[in-house]
């Protein structure tokens, strides 16, 4: 096999890797964010998303704050909301099937 394809194939699987990285830590977002709309009762109130430049941020009714401009409240909400995506972490969907 000819270095080029050895490295090709390389390049695969380390993009299938982070492909499935990334795939969980959106389970486990969509699982935090689920559990923050309970506790808000409001599926706008507090989220967290991902920005373009692979950060996340953290949104009060869709605009973007920074965690210094949350209340204590908001934060400890957040942590509960981590606490119960626990279980999601680094678990495929079908884990869970």
């Amino acid at each position: 096999m000819s270095k080029g394809k050895m490295n090709l194939m390389i390049f695969k699987k380390k993009l299938n890797e982070a492909k499935d990285e990334l795939r969980r830590t959106n389970i486990q977002m969509d699982h935090l964010n689920s559990a923050l709309s309970l506790i808000f009762l409001s599926p706008n109130r507090l989220s967290l998303e991902g920005t373009p430049n692979g950060e996340y941020g953290i949104y009060v009714r869709g605009k973007r704050v920074s965690l210094s401009n949350l209340s204590a409240g908001e934060k400890n909400a957040i942590a509960l909301s981590y606490f119960f995506s626990m279980p999601y972490e680094n678990r495929s969907e079908e884990y869970f099937f």
